[in-house]
């Protein structure tokens, strides 16, 4: 969907490997865990990942997430 694919352009590398995790179930911690950041940063990126998007909820962002990757829509890799 083009809508999907360039709401998601406008998300920063950081911001879209923590939507990547958010949309596999990690926790806030567990993210933070993983890509070495703090609770609070993993929080801020989430903020921003729902106000660029025009969404209310960690689910609704994993959701659109998802409906790209199944769209073929470029989407960052895991690192290491």
């Amino acid at each position: 969907m083009e809508r999907n694919k360039g709401g998601l352009d406008r998300l920063t590398e950081a911001e879209r490997r923590v939507l990547r995790l958010v949309a596999l179930h990690y926790t806030t911690g567990e993210i933070a865990a993983r890509l070495g950041l703090s609770e609070h940063t993993v929080n801020a990126h989430i903020e921003h990942i729902l106000t660029k998007l025009g969404l209310e909820s960690r689910r609704e962002a994993a959701r659109l997430w998802l409906e790209a990757e199944e769209d073929g829509a470029p989407l960052p890799e895991e690192d290491g």
